[in-house]
């Protein structure tokens, strides 16, 4: 072993760190002292030399050509431009950093947006920050970017990385409570000490996850497990399991939505139920049967013993379940133990997440009189301080990471501009980006189809895929001219989109800001970076979304991404927009059509709220009579509140109705009466403008829940009906707040989203745990990015723990982000990075 090896005690074990070895650059020669037209391998050192003089060095030599050999040389010494490789250019900008690269002023000003003078100093190539295909095809090993911080000063990521470590201690000393608790029981159960227990190390290979088999969410380090039948189960639902609750959500959730035709959607009657039964068209799957009573499953009160869970619920009923750990033991102790010897030497700044509001953009505001082009007014809430956000170009971030990270902390949304202008010539355009999926031949049975989403019924259908771009560009709409809008989500998949756009895909990860966090590859804060190549890793992007739109709000059938919660933060970058012209004679029908969903929305929240007075008067009759009661009057419910015959499950699918060519019946305009608008109408939109999102405070979630929970039949979801049963009101993703709910919102609970639109090219960062919504104004691609910041882990794991408690049928219920286990492998990467960084500062003093 080489002696200046330097032995650390990691918590893996002793590890022998080679030291940086010594290079001396002494002698090198550089590249401006290279001969030019000569091959130096002819040249050999005299032996003999005058007195008189030294001779000249081999490494400055130069070599005169003949005079007809003038040209030629005036030729190759001709720069050629990085960008755009010509050499012809009359404005030269020559790199003094590097002395290779030379850019012409037209790249400079339509690809680099930054200052001559700037590009002389230090050109694109220099910065890491070129976005030419050259530059963009140099790639590591893996195919990846390479680490764009590989420059960045020792000391400012060894703070970085302390700052990491102070953030994610609470999260590892909550995991290592819960687990020496367990340890404790498992000590009581054997009658030994918990320093005597040794615990067994699970078999699991790189590529498996390890699941609740109750709850569904991962498991990260010790849980229980049956020897017998190998049923898993994670600490939370053992502490449920011994205070008396069954786990994890036992029960079902019950989503009856009736399909009560095509007319009723447009505002006419609802079918009857012999129409009902000789419909076509496929309802939802599954089955709205209420669960039977569950078996008896309990710990032992004497030893808190845990017993295998009956056959009924997964078990095998026989055996006690062993305490098991994932990582070697006593690992995470070890880890917690070096983490707070790191954070001892690092002073956190505790005022960073102390307040709502944000200095810097207050003193910014301040100096312009309420104006400041790097925020932007998104509410109007009175006494609050965080009406403004954060909205910085993506050229030019001034105020760097952390004022970025002022906002992220405390579960703001950041909209940075212009992140686009730095990718080079590709196009977003669908007609161009998938024309290799059109000019191929495909036969007739072996179509190309997605997937697609009508957000008038929220029914899924199978379309083909140059019919939807068609659609996407030319427009659609219903045979009564109600316009049609299409939504297709996650196509084409992250693999696909890597594999086949490999430019879009690589630009797209590059023009994100804020890499720190953003970038999936090496992203320094991101804590899915973290997570070795081994495992496998969730799947955060970049998922594309495409989607219809337009700027009139419907009411009814509008291009919406509706209420949801991301587990984790994400990046969302609108990269392409396009708006289909409304005729004189399609407006007049919309608001023909407006009025008649109008007309019944009222007449069926009048019948509701008739209804409910009607409940309130009767006597409590019991669940079973009451139960008994609601069968005698199925037949008599058509139009009313409460569907008989709805079946449970979403998304609907209408399989039967093939390519999606004609759908709708036409609804005739003789029912009602009202005369077309004489003067076309049209909400105004600039060019650039695509969506508008909503996005609410963490800590307003509360009461939005309350008042969803409340207004829930107010809503309308699949084939167009109420919404009836609500498991979760965020998590259904069932609800959209239109302009009225959002007024009556605002009036009842005090509570207002930031309400602001995205631009083409503009970005939208949500931290995790803020609820959004969106609207879709125009045709939109939208490329959505996630990652896992070590400000908001504590916001994901109590996300995942309200995932624990939803039904077992809930679309959302598994926990995929796996964000514990990021955590652990994160603040253990942290600390042997600061390690590292520290013990090469020292050797180069």
């Amino acid at each position: 072993m080489d002696e200046r090896e330097l032995m650390r005690d990691l918590p893996n074990g002793l590890m022998a760190i080679s030291p940086v070895p010594d290079v001396n650059f002494d002698n090198a020669a550089s590249f401006c002292d290279r001969k030019l037209g000569l091959d130096t391998g002819v040249f050999v050192r005299r032996s003999i030399r005058s007195k008189n003089i030294e001779p000249l060095p081999i490494s400055t030599l130069q070599v005169v050509p003949y005079g007809r050999n003038l040209v030629e040389l005036e030729k190759g010494l001709r720069r050629v431009f990085h960008r755009c490789r010509k050499s012809n250019g009359l404005s030269i900008i020559r790199c003094t950093n590097c002395r290779e690269e030379c850019f012409c002023m037209n790249c400079i000003e339509k690809w680099y947006h930054i200052v001559p003078q700037e590009v002389k100093m230090s050109c694109p190539v220099c910065r890491g920050s070129c976005n030419c295909k050259t530059c963009l095809s140099i790639l590591d090993e893996d195919g990846e970017f390479k680490d764009f911080m590989r420059d960045q000063n020792k000391v400012s990521k060894i703070l970085q990385f302390h700052y990491v470590v102070c953030l994610l201690l609470p999260v590892l000393k909550k995991i290592n409570k819960e687990q020496r608790f367990e340890l404790e029981v498992e000590a009581k159960v054997r009658g030994k000490s918990s320093s005597e227990i040794s615990i067994q190390q699970v078999e699991c290979s790189y590529d498996e996850q390890l699941f609740c088999n109750n709850c569904k969410t991962s498991i990260v380090d010790f849980h229980r497990s049956c020897s017998n039948c190998s049923y898993d189960l994670c600490l939370s639902c053992c502490q449920e399991l011994r205070c008396g609750n069954l786990p994890g959500g036992n029960e079902k959730a019950i989503f009856a939505y009736l399909d009560k035709g095509k007319s009723y959607m447009h505002g006419g009657k609802p079918i009857t139920i012999k129409q009902r039964s000789s419909l076509k068209r496929k309802c939802m799957r599954g089955s709205s049967s209420f669960l039977k009573a569950l078996p008896v499953w309990k710990a032992n009160d004497l030893d808190h013993s845990i017993p295998c869970p009956p056959k009924e619920l997964g078990g095998c009923g026989s055996y006690i379940l062993d305490l098991r750990c994932v990582f070697p033991s006593n690992w995470t102790e070890e880890l917690e133990k070096n983490a707070e010897e790191i954070a001892c030497t690092y002073d956190f700044p505790d005022s960073l997440y102390s307040s709502s509001h944000c200095s810097l953009c207050i003193s910014s505001r301040g100096t312009t009189q309420g104006f400041d082009t790097n925020t932007q007014k998104a509410a109007t809430r009175e006494d609050s301080e965080d009406n403004f956000l954060y909205y910085p170009p993506g050229r030019d971030i001034k105020d760097g990471i952390e004022h970025f990270q002022k906002h992220l902390g405390r579960g703001q949304p950041v909209i940075v501009r212009d992140v686009l202008q730095n990718t080079s010539d590709l196009t977003w355009d669908p007609l161009i980006m998938f024309k290799d999926f059109f000019d191929v031949d495909i036969p007739e049975n072996d179509q190309k189809v997605v997937t697609a989403i009508d957000c008038m019924d929220w029914c899924e259908v199978e379309i083909g895929i140059q019919q939807f771009f068609i659609w996407y560009l030319e427009g659609r709409m219903h045979l009564n001219l109600w316009p049609e809008m299409l939504k297709v989500k996650e196509w084409p998949s992250p693999e696909m989109l890597g594999k086949l756009f490999p430019n879009h895909n690589d630009q797209f990860i590059h023009a994100l800001p804020f890499q720190e966090y953003t970038n999936p590859n090496s992203g320094l804060l991101n804590l899915a970076v973290k997570l070795p190549k081994e495992l496998s890793k969730p799947d955060l992007g970049p998922h594309v979304y495409i989607s219809y739109g337009m700027a009139e709000e419907l009411g009814r059938g509008d291009s919406v991404t509706k209420l949801r919660c991301d587990l984790s933060d994400m990046v969302n970058v609108l990269t392409h927009i396009t708006e289909v012209a409304t005729s004189l004679e399609q407006h007049g029908k919309i608001q023909k059509l407006k009025k008649k969903h109008e007309d019944q929305n009222r007449r069926e929240s009048h019948l509701y709220k008739k209804l409910v007075n009607k409940v309130k008067s009767e006597p409590d009759l019991g669940i079973e009579n009451v139960e008994k009661a609601n069968n005698s009057k199925k037949q008599d419910v058509i139009g009313q509140v409460q569907f008989p015959n709805a079946v449970s499950g979403v998304p609907a699918t209408r399989a039967d109705e093939g390519a999606f060519l004609v759908k709708d019946e036409l609804v005739s305009d003789t029912e009602e009466n009202i005369e077309i608008y004489n003067v076309f109408r049209k909400c105004p939109v600039s060019n650039s403008l695509g969506a508008q999102w909503d996005v609410f405070r963490r800590e307003d979630v509360p009461k939005l829940q309350e008042y969803l929970s409340i207004h829930s039949k107010e809503f309308s979801h699949i084939y167009c009906s109420p919404v009836e049963h609500v498991a979760h009101p965020i998590f259904d993703e069932c609800f959209f707040l239109d302009s009225t709910h959002k007024k009556k919102l605002k009036e009842e609970y005090k509570i207002e989203p930031w309400t602001f639109y995205q631009n083409l090219g503009e970005a939208i960062i949500v931290p995790a745990g803020c609820p959004y919504q969106i609207r879709y104004l125009k045709r939109c691609i939208n490329v959505q990015m996630d990652f896992v910041s070590p400000e908001n882990v504590n916001k994901s794991i109590q996300l995942v723990e309200e995932l624990r408690l939803l039904p077992k049928n809930h679309k959302a219920k598994q926990d995929r982000l796996e964000v514990k286990k990021m955590s652990l492998y994160g603040i253990n990467a942290a600390i042997k990075e600061i390690r590292e960084l520290t013990s090469s500062a020292m050797k180069n003093r």
